[in-house]
C-alpha cells in the first residue's frame, strides 16, 4: 500500500528563506526538523486555498490550514520533533514556543 502524499502550499521564499510568511516558515521548520516527507508547492496565489491563505496541507482528503493543526497532524502521522525530549524537555520546549509567539512573532511581523 502506497504512503499517502502531503503536500504542504506555501508562499514563495525570498532573502534566502523558503518562505515570505512566517507561518509557512513555521511549518516547514517543523516537518524539516521530524523528518516529514513532504512536497512543497510554493503559490504565489492564496486564491487556490480554501481560505484564501497560506499554508494549506493537503493529505489524502484531509485539508488542514492552521500552522497548529498541521503540526498536530505531522505528529499524528508519527512525524514528532520532540520524540527523544523527557517530560521536562518537552515543557522546556512548549514554554519557548509561547515566549517566541507572544514576544519575537509580533516583532518579526512588524519587520516583514
Amino acid at each position: 500500500m502506497a504512503a499517502t502524499v502531503m503536500e504542504l502550499q506555501s508562499w514563495p521564499g525570498d532573502w534566502n528563506l523558503p518562505s515570505i510568511d512566517t507561518r509557512c516558515l513555521e511549518v516547514l521548520a517543523y516537518a524539516k526538523f521530524a523528518g516529514c516527507p513532504i512536497n512543497v508547492d510554493r503559490n504565489n496565489n492564496p486564491w487556490k486555498s480554501p481560505l484564501g491563505e497560506f499554508p494549506v496541507l493537503r493529505s489524502g482528503g484531509d485539508i488542514l490550514t492552521a500552522p497548529d493543526k498541521i503540526m498536530d497532524y505531522f505528529r499524528l502521522k508519527n512525524f514528532n520533533a520532540d520524540y527523544q525530549l523527557n517530560a521536562k524537555q518537552q515543557a522546556d520546549t512548549l514554554a519557548l514556543v509561547s515566549l517566541v509567539r507572544s514576544k519575537l512573532y509580533p516583532a518579526i511581523v512588524s519587520l516583514l
